[in-house]
Formats: C-alpha cells, structure tokens, sequence
C-alpha cells in the first residue's frame, strides 16, 4: 500500500494504520501542552519520537494540539446528547406513571406532570432558560402593594408600569 493508499484509506476508516498514528502524535502533543511545554518544545520532543518527521516544527505541534482540543470538545458534545437523551427517556417513563394517575385526579401527580413537561421542554429549547434582570429599584419608593406583587412572583416591570 502506498502513502496515498494510506491517507485514503485513514480517511474512511477511524482504526487505519496512519490515522491511529495521527491521533497518538495529537495526543502526545496535546499532553506535552498540558505540562505547559511551548510549541517550539512540543515540537523538539516530537522529533526524538519513532515515526515522526524531522521536519515537525512548531507549527505543526500548534495544528496538533488545536486538532486534539477539537477532537475532546466533539467528545464532549456527543456525551451531553447522549446524557440528554437518557434524561429524556427518564422523563418519559416518570412521565407516564404520573399521567395515570393524574388522569384519575391526584393533585400531585398532576403537579408532576407539569413539573416534568416544564423540565422536558426547557432540555429540548422550547422554553428559554429564565433569565434574572436587575432593575436597580429603590424599594423604598414602592408601595406595599406593589412589593407584595412582586413576592408573589409577578414580573417586576410590569408591576411598576402599572403604578
């Protein structure tokens, strides 16, 4: 097999010969970045390595690095799918023991129902998370009205809008 061979054939399949090697020069310089080691360095420590070109400069320990990050940061993303997948199928089977129940009445389980669709949409982006202003209010200006509003959970713009 030639080097074109080779690099198609990496291409394609994640176990290939040369894009293993790849991955393990990506991770040694990633790990020598880690110890806090320059590029110039990562790059000298590179070339006393089996397999790696004399030619491997600082440059390239930069592209290895950067490539390794991206490599962890798609990890990273694919794991969160996976944990919010399996959130959502816990949600979906709590969900269903309390829909029976709530379908016969039970306050709770129908407060469950709620709490769980409002869990459930906020995973999936239907409803943004709540976002916390600060209105910088003297509240020694408003009414006991007004302050009783606001504890009771109405939006603090509106209660000073409406006077």
């Amino acid at each position: 097999m030639t080097d074109q061979d080779l690099r198609r054939h990496a291409e394609t399949n994640p176990a290939a010969p040369l894009k293993l090697k790849i991955t393990e020069r990506r991770i040694m310089a990633l790990n020598l970045r880690k110890q806090g080691a320059s590029y110039r360095i990562i790059a000298a420590n590179m070339r006393q390595e089996d397999g790696i070109s004399p030619k491997y400069n600082s440059h390239a320990a930069y592209l290895d690095v950067m490539a390794a990050l991206n490599d962890l940061n798609e990890q990273q993303r694919e794991l969160a799918k996976e944990n919010q997948r399996l959130d959502l199928e816990r949600l979906d089977t709590l969900f269903t023991k309390a829909f029976e129940n709530g379908k016969k009445g039970d306050v709770m389980s129908i407060n469950a129902c709620l709490a769980i669709m409002d869990k459930r949409a906020k995973l999936l982006g239907y409803q943004p998370p709540e976002v916390q202003q600060n209105l910088n209010i003297d509240v020694s200006k408003l009414t006991t009205e007004q302050l009783l509003r606001i504890k009771n959970g109405e939006n603090p713009t509106v209660v000073l809008a409406s006077g």
